[in-house]
């Protein structure tokens, strides 16, 4: 299996190279390929990286604090996402943490290199992504606890050098204000989208209480007969006002005004609570069509 080593920069490159040596150790079928030792003097450069491109399984891209806006491994890192999983393209970090991480590469599963567990579980993937000569996961534990401690130190030398962009690793303030910004506004249309939810909701309901209104009889008329025969509709015992004072009858037209079915068989306080509820905004339904 094929891994793209993509690098820019001094300290990105050497760990590049760090890797294309150690990891073959670990999982002896995978093939690192990296520009600058794989490309023959006189090949075309970047006809050959496209070559490459489109022939690797998984890519790993060696980011740094001086390189992570670097555009040249930014577009290694769309053209590998176009070619493989974007599970499969991860951007290792050398001096940087995953919430320091900034621009296109953030939609990757970053992985710390300091943190062995991290780069475990990174192997581990690498093995899977193999269509059939993948080794053993205790085979691979093994060998990994073996040669970790080379690699480790061998990344904690290319850390320790000095690099003029090494003190802008954190974000800046200007990122963090643009992503306040971003939340912000998605707040605002989350209010805006609940505020009209709850003035149709409002509409809904006020509408199904004029239909109920409509649909009483005259003052003075005979009042259709409940289905239990006993008391007329409108003149049925009240306590309360408001939807307390209503009885279920009056309550199910209510309930029908505002697009709620299967009331038939509710008692009394449940089709009120439901009731409530819609009002509220609580339960959510299917607006029907306005007539």
């Amino acid at each position: 299996m094929k891994i793209f080593l993509s690098w820019s920069g001094e300290r990105s490159r050497r760990m590049a190279n760090v890797l294309r040596a150690w990891i073959p150790d670990v999982i002896q079928a995978v093939e690192p390929w990296m520009s600058e030792h794989d490309i023959g003097k006189g090949g075309r450069g970047l006809r050959e990286i496209a070559d490459e491109l489109s022939e690797c399984n998984f890519g790993i891209l060696c980011v740094t604090a001086d390189n992570q806006n670097s555009q040249w491994v930014n577009f290694e890192a769309g053209a590998l996402s176009k070619q493989v999983d974007d599970a499969l393209v991860v951007p290792l970090l050398l001096d940087l943490k995953v919430a320091d991480l900034t621009g296109p590469m953030t939609q990757f599963q970053a992985t710390e290199s300091s943190a062995q567990e991290d780069v475990r579980k990174l192997m581990s993937d690498m093995n899977a992504a193999q269509k059939s000569s993948n080794v053993s996961q205790d085979r691979l534990s093994r060998i990994f606890d073996r040669l970790w401690p080379e690699l480790d130190a061998e990344l904690g030398k290319i850390r320790a050098a000095s690099s003029s962009a090494r003190g802008s690793a954190g974000r800046s303030n200007s990122d963090m204000l643009s992503e306040m910004l971003v939340l912000m506004r998605q707040q605002e249309r989350r209010l805006v989208e609940l505020e009209d939810f709850v003035k149709y909701s409002s509409h809904r309901f006020d509408r199904a209480i004029g239909q109920w209104v409509q649909s009483l009889p005259p003052r003075g008329s005979a009042s259709p007969i409940s289905p239990r025969g006993d008391l007329p509709l409108g003149r049925r015992r009240r306590s309360g006002a408001g939807l307390e004072g209503m009885v279920l009858a009056e309550l199910q037209q209510v309930a029908s005004g505002l697009g709620i079915r299967g009331t038939a068989r509710m008692r009394k306080s449940e089709l009120i609570e439901m009731i409530k509820d819609f009002q509220e905004g609580k339960r959510e339904f299917t607006p029907e069509a306005e007539e």
